[in-house]
């Protein structure tokens, strides 16, 4: 598919598959499932039970997770995941998208680099993300992408320590 495409191809999915190999490490989280996620569906993932990327789907009911690189046990959680319904699928979907909007916004990001960069600031501007617009309560966002370039081009000048 085009580029342009994929998130209107996606959302007609009533679930996704996110295939992982048996040696992929235990902290790894494909950055693919943000994407899932962010589309509010289902996803079904095969992977290590030990890994991050298991315990993340479990911990927070975002999905099913089957071995890795077995074609019964993949094959075994598609008809689960069928079996659940339309409403408990829109409901884990539901899930995910606001899973999604908790912990991968871009609002979440720049209120972290702003604790991250300004701790003597006490508290960071407060970000908040409306549609398709971020808001920033104290500083304008282009001010505070401007705040981290130059912490960090003091950092990497030595002026100033990581």
């Amino acid at each position: 598919q085009p580029r342009a495409r994929v998130s209107e191809v996606q959302s007609c999915a009533d679930v996704m598959l996110l295939l992982t190999s048996r040696n992929m490490g235990v902290s790894s989280v494909p950055s693919k499932l943000i994407t899932y996620l962010a589309v509010g569906r289902p996803v079904l993932c095969a992977a290590d039970k030990r890994s991050e990327l298991a315990k993340l789907i479990l911990d927070n009911d975002l999905g099913l997770v089957v071995e890795p690189e077995d074609a019964d046990s993949i094959a075994e959680g598609m008809l689960r995941m069928r079996s659940l319904g339309r409403a408990e699928l829109a409901g884990i979907g539901r899930r995910a998208r606001r899973f999604a909007e908790e912990h991968y916004s871009v609002a979440r990001a720049v209120n972290q680099f702003q604790a991250l960069l300004f701790p003597e600031a006490g508290r960071p501007a407060a970000v908040t993300e409306t549609g398709d617009q971020s808001l920033v309560e104290n500083r304008s966002e282009t001010s505070v992408l401007s705040a981290i370039q130059n912490k960090a081009q003091r950092i990497n000048a030595g002026e100033l320590r990581s």
